[in-house]
């Protein structure tokens, strides 16, 4: 995810080391999950398959933060990507209003 990585390169320019951390841990454990993700592919499914994925890990503790995280790198997609003054909706799907971390 591209996009994502892009955001983590400027965490570290705006020197938010604490967020790049755990953005950095999100990125692994996405990669480790599907290689290739796009916004699209991020459903509340996905994010379920996710969270099961990260407990049968032991990742238990970083679930919440990591899911967050995902959030504001979806939302932040979904601002750069989409012009809803001009109907332009590259990323329509929203699965964080379904999901929520068990």
């Amino acid at each position: 995810m591209k996009f994502a990585e892009d955001y983590r390169k400027q965490l570290i320019a705006d020197e938010k080391f604490g967020s790049e951390r755990a953005v950095r841990g999100l990125l692994t454990n996405l990669k480790k999950f599907k290689a290739d993700i796009r916004f699209s592919d991020i459903t509340s499914n996905f994010l379920m398959e996710f969270e099961k994925y990260l407990n049968k890990l032991g990742i238990h503790q970083s679930v919440e933060t990591y899911v967050s995280r995902l959030w504001v790198i979806f939302n932040k997609g979904r601002e750069h990507y989409n012009d809803e003054d001009r109907g332009i909706l590259r990323i329509s799907n929203y699965p964080f209003k379904k999901y929520q971390v068990n």
